[in-house]
């Protein structure tokens, strides 16, 4: 086993990573970053916690609990006082979840429902075509409450007889003022037989919103 252990001269980093992992007090897991704590480690995390809990109790603190996740917009009221620190954190994006259809499990609904105040949504989308393939991409921006931000971007490349669709749509409730919306759907055909069908909606019902939209598309002729 020792054989097995990086030494902690050599790399403190992976010295530690191997004691845990090659000792079973945890073990990577399917999402990234993140690692399963066995019931030998966890054992061992409640022995610390217990006597960490009753020396700080011997000074008079009590315990509070706080939320895991924070919004963003947190991190960006706070950025001069993380000034010099690397900000790296994961991201966590709420969407909803549906059967395929086309019976190819659990997939993302296209449609994006912002139904609180200071909800943002991104959508972004990237599609490639050949032969007689057709690529067909509806999207619903569901803009329900004020103070809102949406950014939608979706890209696609088009060759031989292809063809693709988008039609992205954007609805702006009469309560969601200071909503702040961007849509855009850029294409790249490399055929004169390929076609792209580009078609943004927008309704709005409020009379305080800032909103831009644009499709860009380039088409190539190539001589072989």
């Amino acid at each position: 086993m020792s054989k097995e252990i990086t030494s902690r001269a050599q790399d403190y980093s992976k010295w530690n990573n191997d004691l845990v992992v090659k000792g079973s007090l945890a073990d990577h897991s399917d999402v990234k970053g993140c690692m399963v704590i066995k019931p030998y480690g966890f054992a061992l995390w409640e022995n610390m916690r217990d006597q960490l809990d009753w020396m700080f109790k011997d000074t008079g603190h009590v315990n509070a609990y706080f939320p895991l996740f924070i919004p963003k917009s947190f991190l960006s009221k706070e950025a001069a006082h993380v000034e010099g620190f690397a900000k790296e954190c994961a991201v966590v994006t709420h969407y909803r979840l549906k059967n395929d259809p086309n019976g190819g499990g659990i997939i993302v609904d296209p449609e994006a429902k912002l139904e609180e105040e200071h909800t943002e949504s991104h959508l972004y989308g990237l599609y490639l075509a050949a032969g007689q393939q057709l690529v067909d991409n509806h999207t619903l921006v569901d803009h329900q409450k004020p103070f809102c931000l949406s950014n939608e971007l979706y890209k696609g490349v088009l060759l031989e007889q292809s063809t693709g669709v988008f039609n992205g749509k954007v609805y702006v409730h009469k309560d969601a003022q200071k909503t702040n919306a961007f849509q855009q759907n850029n294409n790249l055909v490399i055929s004169k037989k390929a076609t792209i069908d580009s078609k943004p909606q927008l309704e709005i019902f409020a009379d305080d919103v800032v909103f831009g939209v644009g499709d860009d598309h380039i088409i190539l002729q190539i001589n072989t």
